[in-house]
């Protein structure tokens, strides 16, 4: 990741029947303090990339694993960088074949 988490992409691993989408959702509370993000990994069919984190469009199979609301700050230490990192390595076992641990 860079050296900072003000930009988290989305990153699609290719499988060979599904395709594996680590998605970040973020918000900032109203009246609250800091920023706030979810982190997912989306199971769907390939040629296409989710645009948000849902088990609703057609195309996506299931939600793998989605964190719930971790803190946003301004390191590659903070707890939303941890688990897009963790996430980012999920979802590259999938698309390999093997299950997340």
């Amino acid at each position: 990741m860079a050296n900072s988490t003000a930009y988290l992409p989305t990153e699609t691993y290719m499988g060979p029947s599904s395709n594996f989408t680590v998605r970040v959702s973020s918000a900032k509370p109203k009246g609250g303090y800091g920023n706030y993000g979810r982190v997912a990994v989306i199971e769907h069919e390939p040629g296409y990339v989710p645009a948000m984190i849902s088990d609703r469009p057609r195309a996506v199979k299931r939600i793998v694993e989605c964190t719930g609301r971790l803190y946003w700050g301004s390191t590659d230490d903070c707890a939303l960088a941890r688990a897009y990192e963790a996430a980012k390595e999920a979802a590259k076992a999938l698309a390999a074949g093997k299950e997340a641990a």
